[in-house]
């Protein structure tokens, strides 16, 4: 085949998706389910439930390409905010409405006011094709609520749970092997007590699986949690959370692991690493089979964040390693081309604490782009805190943070701290950091503190 011919075949398709209509599916919901009443949201002219949390107003829909989105808000504005700002869409604003092209499988939070506390949040999603969908041999099916209760998921089995369904409970993935959840439906627990509420999607000791596309809202502690886990992805999973303790997603004591294209708003931290055991509330109400005492407790390594939107509300930080670090090594964990559109309280958008053992390595931050934090930059420490369950003490190595863009916000503060002279920090690099467009070259212009911390360097 010639170079012409081949070059025609791809101009071809091209103008072919370029010409194609997108299709939008809105998904069928039971009745009854909580509705937000101030916005009303149509995509390519479709109305678009708008589910509703405590924290903001939600639309979720499948589509096949770009569409335009149009958005009633029932009370008047004066200015939006369309985050993460880096996908550059400018809404058209007509009085109470506006309207701007949603790119395709991409999740948004609409601000008004600067508002932050009732944003809507957009979601615009791929529909799973029929041979996905084929693939179940479990299904949870659109427009019914499902008490899932603690559903235990077997290995081997692929568990659909269709956009517009709801569920209340939790998916266990205990001791399995090659197992998938997919499907946009809705895993709302917000009516579950703090006292009887354990993960909504817990992995332990298992292999070869994949998380995909759910919903996961209202949490009453940790929303999911990975424990001993290895060789597993988490992809376009959206998780809204306003509760205590409701972290986003923890991999405690996990290998290979792949977080793709999420977006995370938690009262708490949003994504965590850890080496600790498993909840002991939820070993008591599950009565899971393994009862190890420290199931967690193991090394990590190869811990990939990517392509994912954080919005970390009062407590906690965005990016988390400890604190409970109680294994020898945690190594090779990287974040890259993510967007953390807040940090509301006075945590770290990257922090470390090393709270027991470990020795922590390998730690690489790129490509990151952070719009309205209000803590810390940078908040890595080797300490003994309340968590802290090791006599010794570890120490912290190689970190790189790399293409770090701070675009808004208050001036942030940094600080690098090591426990002693025997437990330090040692070989932090900074490179292309900027903040409000001023790229820093040197710890004073960083507004960074350190202490018991060796070779910290910018390039």
């Amino acid at each position: 085949m010639t170079s012409r011919l081949i070059l025609a075949i791809l101009l071809l398709t091209w103008m072919t998706r370029v010409n194609m209509k997108a299709e939008v599916f809105p998904y069928t919901y039971p009745e009854n389910v909580p509705l937000a009443g101030d916005f009303k949201v149509w995509a390519d002219g479709q109305e678009i439930l708008v589910y509703d949390t405590p924290v903001g107003g939600m639309a979720s829909f499948g589509s096949t390409g770009n569409v335009k989105v149009r958005i009633r808000i029932e009370y008047p504005f004066k200015s939006i905010d369309i985050r993460p700002k880096s996908l550059g869409i400018e809404p058209e604003i007509d009085g109470q409405y506006l309207s701007f092209l949603m790119p395709e499988n991409q999740k948004i939070s609409v601000e008004f006011d600067k508002h932050i506390y009732r944003p809507l949040f957009v979601f615009a999603e791929n529909p799973l094709s029929e041979e996905q969908k084929a693939a179940a041999d479990i299904i949870f099916e659109a427009g019914k609520k499902h008490e899932l209760g603690i559903f235990n998921v077997q290995s081997g089995q692929t568990v659909l749970v269709e956009g517009g369904a709801i569920l209340a409970g939790s998916f266990v993935l205990q001791d399995i092997h090659d197992v998938s959840i997919i499907g946009h439906g809705i895993l709302d627990n917000r009516d579950i007590s703090r006292q009887d509420g354990n993960y909504a999607l817990v992995g332990i000791n298992s292999r070869r699986f994949s998380i995909n596309n759910i919903h996961v809202i209202g949490n009453p502690r940790w929303t999911t949690a990975y424990f001993a886990c290895d060789d597993f992805s988490i992809n376009d999973v959206r998780i809204i959370g306003w509760r205590p303790s409701d972290d986003g997603m923890d991999i405690v004591g996990c290998q290979d692991v792949v977080i793709d294209r999420s977006f995370i708003r938690s009262k708490d931290d949003c994504i965590v690493v850890k080496a600790c055991s498993v909840n002991k509330y939820f070993l008591e109400n599950a009565a899971r089979k393994n009862k190890e005492d420290c199931i967690g407790c193991r090394n990590v390594r190869n811990i990939k964040v990517r392509g994912s939107t954080l919005w970390n509300a009062e407590w906690g930080n965005a990016f988390e390693i400890g604190f409970e670090t109680r294994a020898e090594e945690m190594s090779d964990i990287s974040i890259e081309d993510c967007d953390i559109i807040h940090v509301e309280g006075n945590g770290g958008v990257f922090s470390i604490h090393n709270g027991d053992r470990a020795v922590v390595r390998n730690i690489r931050y790129k490509n990151i782009r952070i719009e309205d934090a209000r803590g810390y930059l940078c908040h890595f420490q080797i300490l003994h805190s309340h968590y802290s369950k090791d006599s010794e003490r570890g120490h912290c190595e190689n970190i790189r943070l790399e293409q770090i863009i701070v675009s808004e916000g208050v001036p942030l503060n940094s600080i690098i701290t090591g426990f002693d002279n025997e437990h330090i920090y040692r070989d932090v690099f900074f490179k292309d950091l900027i903040i409000h467009g001023k790229e820093i070259k040197s710890a004073f212009e960083a507004n960074l503190f350190s202490e018991f911390a060796d070779n910290i360097r910018f390039e």
